[in-house]
């Protein structure tokens, strides 16, 4: 891509989204950055509005002071216009995105999962006390770092969706999210308000996905009808059961996960912070259990060397 305002960017995509794609670049100093290409015409014909624009960007800088405060959170640095295309200049992040991490893994360890979740219910939990709703969450915009950190990605991104979608029409909302439609919970699906329990409900999608090693709503295709039987699923038929894919997993797990997924949003746990207490109390139990496991070899160790002797 050569030159674009004062940074330079490569010409390959490192990621790309249901509404652009990323690029690898560097800003004046030399530091790293990932670049965001927004293609969707709808953000295009939106910002054609100078005062739609001047309000616009002026949500991206709330953003960037609001939430580039949180350690799992992706920064983003700045926005601007060049050739009729939106810009976004965000922390380059090192690692792979969570979807990379499962299929290059297969389905992750139920104690690593619920850490991972447990560090991105921090970053949602902060978020939400901001005032800052995701509605994008999914495994590709989870990152996790080589010292095994997650980062959550595109939340200004999500701030500025939320902005642009109050000023188009009903028949038109299929834009804002179309790559995610399998990690929408049902109220989004039909178009309903959201709030915080809708981020809930779409990272437990994302929890089920990492311990189950498979997308719990799959998507063979973006095509309108797949779309919308997807949506007729989410909004009418039962969650599956991460169980029936993993036997393994703690009945306790399956407990939670059938709340934060629950259909009725009423019936999902209220807040961040009462998911993190309920998953907390999983590691709880499981580090009680590991304790007694010791023990108990280390007896059974003891006991057999009487016998031997």
């Amino acid at each position: 891509m050569g030159k674009i305002s004062i940074y330079n960017v490569q010409d390959t995509p490192i990621g790309r989204g249901s509404i652009g794609q990323v690029y690898p670049g560097t800003d004046p100093q030399g530091n790293k950055v990932a670049i965001k290409e927004i293609l969707d015409r709808h953000v295009t014909e939106y910002l054609s509005d100078p005062h739609r624009s001047r309000h616009f960007h002026g949500c991206i800088h709330d953003g960037i002071h609001m939430l580039n405060q949180h350690p799992f959170i992706a920064k983003t640095y700045a926005s601007f216009e060049e050739r009729d295309r939106l810009y976004l200049v965000m922390e380059y992040i090192e690692g792979e995105t969570v979807e990379q991490y499962v299929k290059r893994r297969g389905a992750i360890p139920e104690s690593e999962a619920i850490h991972l979740i447990l560090d991105i219910l921090s970053a949602l939990n902060y978020a939400h006390s901001k005032g800052y709703l995701h509605r994008d969450i999914k495994p590709g915009n989870i990152m996790i770092r080589p010292d095994g950190s997650p980062c959550l990605l595109d939340f200004c991104i999500a701030r500025y969706i939320a902005d642009i979608s109050r000023g188009i029409s009903d028949s038109d909302i299929s834009w804002i999210t179309p790559g995610a439609v399998n990690y929408m919970s049902p109220e989004q699906a039909s178009g309903l308000n959201t709030d915080n329990r809708s981020d809930i409900y779409s990272l437990g999608c994302v929890l089920f996905y990492m311990l189950a090693g498979q997308h719990p709503i799959q998507k063979q295709s973006d095509d309108y009808a797949t779309r919308v039987s997807i949506i007729y699923n989410i909004c009418n038929s039962d969650f599956p059961k991460v169980r029936d894919f993993n036997p393994n997993l703690s009945q306790h797990i399956q407990q939670i996960l059938d709340r934060a997924t629950a259909r009725d949003m009423t019936k999902r746990f209220r807040s961040c912070a009462e998911f993190e207490t309920e998953l907390s109390g999983v590691i709880h139990k499981q580090d009680e259990t590991g304790w007694w496991k010791e023990v108990y070899q280390k007896l059974k160790q003891y006991i057999n060397n009487i016998i031997k002797k």
